[in-house]
């Protein structure tokens, strides 16, 4: 049982140098808020439409996020939230379009519209869920919102138009998102599994031992 737990240990090691060239690649973490600037929304009962070239630019941004100050943002497809993402693609610079591809995040899934009366105005809040991907491919669970406003309207109104009547609202927005979670790599699990095992071949012999 010793000399097993002994073979293992190589194995070990190259799982640890494994998860630390893992570790050496960041995942992005923190939150940021967003504005429409100059990008408008089209609201509809299945889809948010977001004007073209959809630049929007980032402020309080934390941690990961302060390399960037803008992103271009996809249409939100209600029925199938991953069809057009990515749904951000962050940038260093606005405008951020065209973007690049690199550092995004993809839509998981998405919530309902929930319509607010605000004063004289309407507010429409979408919840959104996803992942963040890095340049380099790091994974990190993410959330956030949207809040569309509609002025001089009414909360009830504007809700029967967009859900019943099949109608159409234009609106500005402003938004966040946040990382919730990192996913580990693969090659961090399995380093991190090997150790396990030799550790527990290793206390076997010495139970066998005595």
């Amino acid at each position: 049982a010793i000399l097993g737990s002994l073979a293992v240990l190589p194995l070990a090691a190259a799982g640890m140098l494994a998860s630390a060239g893992a570790a050496s690649a960041a995942a992005l973490t923190g939150q940021f808020n967003f504005s429409s600037v100059f990008t408008t929304a089209e609201i509809s009962m299945d889809e948010v439409d977001f004007s073209d070239p959809g630049d929007i630019a980032l402020a309080l941004q934390t941690e990961s996020f302060t390399a960037f100050d803008a992103a271009v943002i996809s249409d939100i497809d209600l029925n199938d939230a991953t069809a057009n993402n990515p749904f951000l693609d962050l940038e260093a610079t606005f405008p951020g379009s065209p973007g690049d591809g690199l550092n995004i995040f993809q839509l998981t899934s998405v919530g309902d519209y929930a319509f607010t009366q605000s004063g004289d105005n309407v507010a429409i809040d979408l919840s959104v869920f996803g992942q963040f991907i890095s340049a380099d491919g790091m994974l990190s669970d993410g959330a956030g919102n949207l809040t569309f406003q509609v002025n001089d309207a009414e909360a009830d109104d504007i809700e029967d138009l967009v859900l019943n009547q099949n109608g159409m609202v234009n609106a500005s927005f402003s938004g966040a998102a946040f990382t919730t979670a990192s996913v580990p790599e693969p090659a961090t699990m399995l380093g991190l599994g090997v150790v396990a095992g030799s550790l527990a071949l290793s206390r076997a012999g010495k139970k066998n031992k005595a």
